[in-house]
C-alpha cells in the first residue's frame, strides 16, 4: 500500500466528521455535566472532575473541570452580572405575586460624579409573614416592650471586655439567669467578690438588655441568646454563595415550604391537641418538679409555696408566681403547678393561649404564594448600566444601575433608614 494508502483496519475520517464527532461530544459533556450539578451543585472540583473522565473516558484538567462547572453552574442559575439586569422585574414580580407585601431596594451614590447608582441591599416583607408575626400581639403592645424584643435580638450575651475565668463566666451567666432582683443583686455581689471592675464594666450594659431579672412580662420570652437568628442563617449558608436572584427565590422557596410544612403537620400530627407537643413536654417537667414544693391554700386563687428554702406567692387567676417564671415565660413553674395539682385542675387552661395549637395554625394559615418564572415577568424596561463597579464569581455583587426610575430618599420614606455605609447617600426605591 503506497503512502497515501491507510492501515488495515484504520478509516479516513474526514475534517468535518471530526468536526461533527467533537461537536457530539462537547454536547454530552455540557448536558452531562450540567446533570451533575444540578444534582449536587456543592460538589467540589476534585469530585466533580472524576465524574467527566469516568464519563467522557479522557484526561480532563483541573483548571478545565473548574471551568466546567462555572460553566453548568452559570447554566442553571444564570450569570451573576446578568441577574442584576432583571432586579427591577423580580420585584415587580414578587409584589404582584404576594399583595400588600413590602419589597424596597435600596442604592447607593455614585462614587464617580456621574448619574450612576450602586445595588446596595434589598429588603423584602412577605404578607405572610408580617400577618402570622401580627396575630400573636395584642392592644396591651407598648413602646418599652418592642424596644426590649428588639434590643434582644442584637447579638449573643458574649461579651467579657477582657475577663476570664470559668467562675467569671458561671457568675455572669447566673446573674442573666436570675428571674428575681434579690437573685440578681446577690450574683452581681459575687462577681464584685471576683473583681472589682466587673462591676463597673457591667454599669453602662441596662440589665433589661441581658437579665431575665428585668425583662418585662408581656413578650412571654425568657430568651438571652439570638439562637433562631443563628439557625435561619446557618439553614441559608447555601443560598448566600449563589448570584443574586438565585440566593432571592431559594431563601424564598426555604420559606415558603417551611411554612407549608408547619401548617401540615400541625393539622395532620397535633389534631385533638390544646398546646404544642414542646410546650407540653416542658408543663410535663414542671409537674414533676413540683414535688418538691408544699402548697399552703389561703383560697381559691392564692397560695403560698414552700421549696426547699424559699417560699413563692402564687396567683392561679392572674397566672403569676413571686418567682417570675410563669410570668416571663406563660408557662406555669413548678410553683404554679403545685398550686394547680393541688386543686386538680387541668394544667393546659393555665397555660398562655400563645402556646396553643389553634394559634400556631393562625399564626401559619398565611401563605406566601408562587411566583412566575423570569419568562412571564413584566419587563419594568430598567437595566443595570454597562459599567460594573465590583464584579465577584459567585455570592452578591455591587453593579451600577442608571437613574432613569422614579425613587424617594431616606428624608421622605418612613420605612427606611439612614445607611451607615461610606459609600455614600442611600435612596430607597419603592
Amino acid at each position: 500500500m503506497g503512502k497515501t494508502g491507510m492501515r488495515r483496519g484504520y478509516k479516513r475520517v474526514s475534517r468535518s466528521h471530526l468536526n461533527l464527532i467533537t461537536l457530539q461530544i462537547q454536547i454530552f459533556v455540557s448536558v452531562k455535566r450540567i446533570l451533575i450539578v444540578r444534582t449536587d451543585p456543592n460538589r467540589n472540583v476534585k469530585g466533580f472532575r472524576k465524574d467527566i473522565i469516568k464519563d467522557i473516558r479522557c484526561h480532563v484538567s483541573k483548571h478545565q473541570a473548574y471551568r466546567a462547572k462555572r460553566k453548568a453552574l452559570n447554566a442553571i442559575e444564570g450569570k451573576a452580572e446578568d441577574q442584576f439586569d432583571q432586579l427591577w422585574d423580580y420585584v415587580a414580580e414578587l409584589r404582584a405575586s404576594n399583595p400588600r407585601s413590602t419589597v424596597i431596594m435600596a442604592m447607593t451614590e455614585g462614587d464617580d460624579g456621574t448619574d450612576r447608582r450602586k445595588f446596595e441591599k434589598l429588603y423584602v416583607c412577605f404578607d405572610a409573614l408580617r400577618q402570622g408575626f401580627l396575630h400573636g400581639l395584642v392592644s396591651g403592645e407598648t413602646r418599652e416592650s418592642w424596644e426590649w424584643f428588639l434590643e434582644l435580638l442584637k447579638g449573643d450575651l458574649n461579651v467579657t471586655a477582657g475577663f476570664r475565668g470559668l467562675a467569671f463566666k458561671k457568675t455572669l451567666w447566673n446573674a442573666a439567669r436570675a428571674t428575681t432582683l434579690h437573685e440578681f443583686n446577690l450574683r452581681m455581689e459575687e462577681m464584685g467578690h471576683l473583681d472589682p471592675k466587673v462591676v463597673d464594666w457591667l454599669s453602662d450594659k441596662p440589665p433589661e438588655h441581658w437579665s431575665r431579672s428585668h425583662f418585662n412580662c408581656f413578650p412571654k420570652c425568657d430568651m438571652l441568646l439570638n439562637n433562631i437568628c443563628e439557625t435561619f442563617n446557618s439553614c441559608i449558608l447555601e443560598a448566600r454563595e449563589k448570584p443574586i436572584l438565585t440566593m432571592l427565590e431559594w431563601i424564598r422557596e426555604f420559606i415558603m415550604t417551611r411554612l407549608s410544612d408547619n401548617r401540615d403537620r400541625a393539622r395532620k400530627k397535633w389534631s385533638g391537641k390544646k398546646i404544642c407537643p414542646r410546650i407540653q413536654k416542658i408543663v410535663e417537667k414542671n409537674i414533676d418538679k413540683a414535688a418538691d414544693c408544699i402548697p399552703i391554700k389561703s383560697d381559691d386563687w392564692n397560695y403560698e409555696i414552700s421549696s426547699m428554702m424559699s417560699r413563692y406567692i402564687v396567683n392561679l387567676q392572674q397566672h403569676t408566681c413571686t418567682c417570675r417564671k410563669w410570668d416571663l415565660t406563660g408557662i406555669p413553674c413548678k410553683h404554679g403547678m403545685s398550686a394547680i395539682c393541688s386543686q386538680s385542675l387541668e394544667p393546659q387552661d393555665f397555660v398562655n393561649p400563645c402556646y396553643s395549637v389553634e394559634t400556631f395554625l393562625e399564626v401559619y394559615k398565611h401563605a406566601i404564594l408562587p411566583v412566575n418564572g423570569p419568562q412571564l415577568w413584566t419587563k419594568t424596561g430598567k437595566k443595570k448600566d454597562s459599567t460594573i463597579s465590583k464584579q465577584t464569581e459567585r455570592g452578591i455583587t455591587f453593579t451600577a444601575f442608571k437613574k432613569d426610575y422614579k425613587e424617594h430618599t431616606t428624608s421622605s420614606c418612613y420605612r427606611t433608614q439612614p445607611s451607615n455605609n461610606n459609600r455614600g447617600n442611600t435612596t430607597f426605591i419603592a
